[in-house]
């Protein structure tokens, strides 16, 4: 058990989907096995990726938890598979590009150790480029329920989750393709009090083919959140 907590929390689910980022995953993979909270489970799934992304898996044997897509069905698909797969009462989440600071997970169960009414804690980022080198920092505000209604800036590499929230509220909706994880914020505010952790607790990549930077160009962001905020009833 991490010194900072004062019980166990029992396992928890670290979640990655990844399509096609093989030349990031052994990064993302290694952070969570270096966390100072061992009692995990880390579940990747593969989003038939032409690339390295199955073999880089295999090299771990039983470190993690190897799930595979015949056909790329997207993001929340994939979240949603390997969540029904987890076994954890709390729920991490990790894009296969990212990159978890040593004391993530244990940081976020602090939170709901302080605070067991929470459903979700989330934190900042440091922005790093291709090659793993700080491009500057990127805190997040604090929860505010009626600004997150207005845009989302709870950033999902950072989210912990307790497993509730997704029994209660449902998982990802899969016919979204990028603001997915909006959607789900905002169906667990609704019922659940969310924090943020005020410091930098993982490390966010910025590469031209990230999904969040692709859906932005191409307009289909914008289209989908006007969607999401009509759903529920938000303009």
């Amino acid at each position: 058990m991490f010194e900072f907590l004062k019980k166990d929390f029992g396992l928890v689910s670290v979640i990655i989907p990844c399509w096609n980022y093989g030349r990031y995953l052994k990064e993302a993979i290694d952070s969570c096995l270096d966390q100072s909270y061992k009692n995990k489970e880390i579940i990747v799934v593969n989003d038939a990726s032409t690339d390295s992304t199955k073999e880089i898996c295999k090299g771990y044997n039983n470190k993690i938890i190897y799930l595979e897509n015949k056909k790329n069905r997207g993001v929340a698909f994939s979240r949603n598979k390997a969540i029904r797969a987890s076994k954890g009462e709390f729920l991490a989440m990790l894009d296969a590009d990212d990159i978890m600071l040593p004391k993530r997970i244990a940081w976020c169960l602090k939170e709901f150790e302080k605070d067991p009414s929470l459903g979700l804690v989330y934190g900042d980022a440091e922005i790093i480029d291709i090659k793993g080198k700080k491009i500057m920092d990127s805190p997040s505000p604090e929860f505010n329920q009626k600004e997150l209604f207005k845009r989302n800036f709870i950033k999902t590499s950072s989210v912990m989750i307790r497993r509730e929230c997704v029994e209660k509220v449902g998982l990802f909706d899969e016919k979204l393709h990028g603001p997915e994880d909006y959607d789900l914020w905002i169906r667990i505010v609704k019922k659940f009090k969310a924090k943020r952790i005020p410091k930098i607790i993982y490390k966010m990549r910025y590469h031209p083919d990230s999904l969040c930077w692709t859906s932005e160009r191409n307009g289909s962001m914008q289209k989908q959140l006007e969607y999401i905020k009509w759903k529920h009833g938000l303009k």
